[in-house]
């Protein structure tokens, strides 16, 4: 498969990166880093041209809705964990 932009590799045999130039021959055993680093087209993108990528049911999370409920993030007075709320008095005994 033909690289689309340059791309540095060390294929099987040897122990130094090789650097392949846009339009050489990517070896076979890097075509998946290749692909990664887009040096090769996608494999999906030939095969699902004219098939727009479906996305992914979620059936065990459904998307929350907002009921008026504000979250206990202090917003309505609570105080995140539990603490009690400090209202500018040092609780602390000497």
């Amino acid at each position: 498969m033909k690289l689309i932009k340059p791309f540095r590799g060390v294929p099987n045999g040897a122990f130094y990166p090789v650097d392949y130039a846009k339009g050489d021959d990517c070896p076979k055993e890097l075509e998946d880093a290749a692909r990664e680093a887009g040096a090769l087209p996608n494999k999906e993108s030939k095969r699902n041209q004219a098939e727009p990528p479906k996305s992914p049911a979620n059936d065990d999370n459904p998307p929350k809705q907002d009921d008026g409920e504000q979250s206990s993030n202090g917003e309505n007075g609570d105080t995140p964990d539990g603490e009690q709320p400090n209202d500018g008095v040092n609780s602390e005994q000497s």
